[in-house]
């Protein structure tokens, strides 16, 4: 009877009570503190983070309570330095915050490589050993030599440079050539209908440089490397010769009727190709 009494007893339903508003108080931080750890119910939508200098996307994560971390730099020299080339989760993921957001930057600096020794080396063997360092060709400039195309210099601007010379990679690297002993002319390669490039990559391969192109009907970056030459200056004979060393200067177009109408009614046989290039 005394066990119901004290069932009933004021002492113990206060402790009741007490031990009630303890446990609810208990629970009620125990699920908080879950809740805030794991943070139930809080998601963000990962942007597309590429073409982002990291300075935007690092902003964006301390807003948003993510972390972002630089997991590796590589250096591309089409693409501003400092910006976002790739990221993990990818854009359009689902992630709570506090989420680790990897990320692959374009470097600030290009890596730097050694000069290679290219003297006495042809024209032909220099332009593939300075693509397979990270460098690039730039004039052509031509002096009497005995070794006609073989290269007697290496040039950065008005500056002479050695070989194993440390310079950034994507540099461009003028090359002093051996005209033979005489004004040596060559036949003009035929350009119409190519990109810069193809034209660039032709005209070097037999001793010539390409001038500054000048792009017509091109609204974007990639629009312009795809572009094809309508015009060349000098314009291209089947009986046109030009000296070795000299520039050729084109016109491209993103208009490819344009392309067509400048086009000759047939193409002449003698045309050079990038595969006669070499």
């Amino acid at each position: 009877m005394s066990f119901f009494k004290f069932l009933f007893s004021k002492y113990f339903v206060i402790n009741l009570i007490i031990a009630a508003l303890l446990t609810t108080a208990l629970v009620f931080g125990v699920l908080k503190y879950i809740e805030k750890y794991t943070l139930h119910n809080q998601s963000v939508t990962v942007p597309d983070f590429r073409g982002m200098h990291k300075s935007e996307v690092f902003q964006f994560a301390e807003e948003h309570q993510l972390i972002a971390i630089i997991n590796d730099s590589v250096y591309n020299f089409e693409e501003p330095k400092g910006v976002v080339l790739d990221q993990n989760p990818m854009p359009e993921k689902q992630v709570k915050q506090g989420r680790k957001i990897y990320l692959t930057i374009n470097a600030t600096q290009p890596p730097k490589v050694a000069v290679p020794n290219l003297k006495d080396l042809s024209l032909r063997q220099a332009t593939a050993i300075l693509e397979s360092y990270g460098l690039k060709i730039g004039e052509l400039q031509y002096k009497p030599d005995p070794c006609v195309n073989c290269v007697l210099e290496m040039k950065i601007g008005d500056q002479t440079i050695e070989p194993k010379t440390m310079i950034e990679k994507g540099k461009t690297i003028d090359l002093v050539l051996g005209a033979g002993t005489s004004n040596e002319v060559i036949p003009l390669p035929f350009l119409l209908n190519l990109t810069f490039e193809e034209a660039k990559l032709l005209l070097n391969s037999k001793g010539l440089n390409i001038g500054h192109p000048v792009y017509e009907d091109c609204a974007t970056k990639e629009d312009s490397a795809k572009a094809k030459i309508f015009k060349q200056i000098p314009p291209y004979d089947s009986k046109a010769v030009i000296n070795l060393g000299k520039t050729v200067n084109v016109f491209l177009t993103c208009d490819s009727i344009k392309v067509l109408n400048f086009l000759p009614d047939s193409i002449p046989a003698s045309k050079d190709s990038l595969e006669t290039g070499f």
